[in-house]
């Protein structure tokens, strides 16, 4: 009696352990491209995992996002999942090919910036995925500034700007009116890592540049019109970059107060589209050039 329910115990365990092993995976309406649910800015949360089908073959829970971005934005994609566990997720654009990928483990917090760089709205796809068999995640979503010039922010004489970069791609635009001869004065200022300021024309041409974590950089318009200066702000690091910047106006004449120890550069900006080259030197030189021809012919004479 005994040895028939040892063999019928293990008869039944054995039909038992096939089915334990499969865990069929429940279908949500966003496990493909096709079906990404659409979203914004924000935080998401959700869940995903790894089973084994019928056949026992491995398979995955992915969860798809379709996020339309604003024209002149970028997006920034941070998440973490629970302690332990790993969560990564894959940028794609609106032809799905990968533009971005983040991997946040243990708890710990991970982000990834893409940048377009468009003048119309578009579309980038987020794929959540682990290798674990079962996390929880936590993922946000933020329009950032794009690198576009078109799309700088108007700024205004005096007024402090503050800002974060968190990421070395990650680049914003301003833009001031500079009345005609009056020197712009931008003090910078920042934490985490150096900040750089770049000065460029309205036709894209640079000005000048300089960084550090406490400087003041300077532009001056010689003109008797005014002139629209692009501020340029980035920074190299791959560290989180808080940054201040206040935009001021000064006669040419008078000079920076340097009494914060901040340093100075200070260039001319000239309007491309309008000036000319200077003439003074060739002509100089083609005079020298006459004249010795003419020394050189008196001397054969003679």
């Amino acid at each position: 009696m005994k040895i028939r329910r040892i063999i019928a115990t293990i008869v039944f365990v054995g039909m038992i352990m096939p089915i334990a092993m499969v865990v069929v995976g429940d279908v949500e309406p966003n496990d493909e491209f096709s079906s990404a649910e659409t979203i914004g800015e924000g935080e998401f949360t959700g869940t995903v995992y790894n089973y084994y089908d019928s056949n026992f073959e491995k398979q995955e829970d992915i969860d798809y996002y379709k996020v339309l971005v604003p024209a002149g934005k970028a997006i920034m994609v941070s998440a973490y999942a629970n302690a332990t566990n790993s969560v990564t997720i894959h940028i794609y654009d609106s032809d799905r090919q990968v533009k971005g990928i983040l991997s946040a483990n243990d708890g710990a917090l991970d982000r990834e910036f893409y940048d377009e760089k468009s003048s119309m709205d578009y579309t980038v796809y987020l794929k959540i995925s682990t290798y674990d068999d079962m996390i929880n995640y936590t993922m946000n979503t933020e329009f950032r500034p794009s690198d576009m010039m078109a799309f700088a922010v108007e700024l205004t004489e005096g007024k402090e700007i503050y800002g974060e970069i968190y990421d070395s791609a990650e680049v914003h635009w301003y833009k001031i009116t500079l009345p005609q001869g009056k020197k712009l004065n931008v003090s910078a200022s920042a934490r985490g890592d150096d900040i750089r300021i770049s000065f460029y024309r309205e036709d894209g041409s640079l000005v000048g540049m300089k960084y550090g974590t406490s400087f003041n950089i300077e532009a001056e318009n010689t003109h008797d019109y005014s002139l629209t200066t692009y501020i340029k702000t980035y920074a190299i690091s791959t560290n989180k970059v808080s940054y201040r910047i206040t935009p001021s106006f000064e006669d040419i004449s008078s000079s920076t107060d340097s009494s914060d120890n901040a340093e100075t550069s200070t260039t001319t900006i000239d309007d491309s589209s309008n000036s000319t080259p200077s003439l003074g030197l060739p002509i100089i030189i083609m005079g020298i050039l006459i004249a010795l021809g003419i020394v050189g012919i008196k001397k054969k004479r003679q």
